[in-house]
């Protein structure tokens, strides 16, 4: 690598010893994909050091960087929330709309990377649930910044994203018995969203303004990693089933402190924990979906499904 990851992107402040290595990488990284408009490393709130793409304007970048510093207080607020699930820390945030999306990985101990990455207004639009292949891109390629962080503080190995292959000791086995069906629910999409639970999308919680609210999981069939043996069944539903109030409000304060650069118009939402997601998309006529697996190194094949799902349940109405 040259000293060209530099001179082909803005960063501020100039680089310090302190942190070389990893903004080198990001730098890099940021000169690679240039749909990543903007990158920071946040420490305890305060911005370590920003990379934005040199054809961004000083009003873009100080709007990114204020709104990267925001989305660390949401992240921060998130994990806490999210604590109850049992299911271990907030190591990846995806907030998805059509203009883009923000990606946030935690470092433990050590910060926050945030990045924004902008869809190419000259391509064609991406059916309306299909995630753009640049925000893809961007984010396996901050998915694996993030590991060299890891690797270069000597912290443990994650894999948030799922983008790793799945190793076998992580594969379960299909569910056992019949689905648990919580609330009413219209036949049409009580059918489509059973059809779709499995050993990794393992819950599906389908709310609507017309007062129509269900949940399909499987948790009671399934084989969980020991990681899980303090939460039954019974405890993972009440849950699951009560999140989407609980986030709702940390959530609409993320579409609020991204809109400067990625508008309002929020698609999805993917809280990526070390034992599996939360997965939130937003549908046509109020509804909200979410979804939820318990398994790390499903949640990039998790997303993919549940976009699917999604997509049918938006035709079905």
């Amino acid at each position: 690598m040259t000293r060209s990851a530099f001179d082909s992107v803005h960063i501020d402040p100039p680089p310090s010893d302190e942190q070389h290595d990893l903004l080198f990488s990001a730098a890099d990284l940021a000169r690679r994909i240039p749909n990543l408009t903007h990158l920071s490393l946040i420490v305890d709130g305060d911005r370590t050091f920003s990379i934005d793409q040199t054809d961004t304007d000083q009003q873009q970048r100080k709007q990114a960087r204020l709104a990267a510093q925001g989305v660390v207080g949401v992240c921060l607020d998130l994990h806490d929330k999210l604590q109850v699930a049992r299911t271990g820390a907030l190591v990846r945030l995806v907030l998805e709309t059509p203009a883009g999306a923000a990606l946030a990985y935690t470092i433990p101990r050590r910060g926050h990377l945030v990045g924004f990455c902008l869809r190419d207004p000259h391509l064609p639009a991406e059916p309306s649930l299909a995630v753009a292949p640049e925000v893809q891109e961007a984010d396996r390629a901050l998915a694996g910044l993030a590991a060299e962080a890891r690797e270069l503080f000597e912290l443990s190995d994650q894999n948030p994203g799922g983008f790793q292959p799945i190793a076998p000791s992580a594969v379960l086995p299909p569910p056992t018995g019949s689905p648990v069906i919580t609330g009413n629910a219209h036949a049409r999409l009580l059918s489509i969203c059973r059809e779709a639970i499995d050993e990794r999308l393992q819950y599906v919680l389908y709310l609507s303004n017309d007062g129509t609210a269900f949940a399909v999981d499987c948790f009671g069939g399934l084989d969980l990693p020991e990681t899980h043996g303090d939460t039954s069944p019974a405890r993972l539903r009440r849950v699951y089933w009560g999140f989407h109030t609980d986030l709702d409000g940390d959530l609409r304060d993320l579409r609020r402190l991204v809109y400067p650069v990625l508008g309002r118009a929020a698609r999805a939402v993917v809280l990526d924990v070390e034992d599996g997601a939360v997965i939130t998309r937003w549908l046509g006529g109020g509804r909200q979906v979410v979804g939820v697996t318990l398994v790390q190194a499903y949640v990039a094949s998790v997303e993919d499904r549940f976009a699917e799902l999604c997509g049918r349940l938006d035709e079905a109405g």
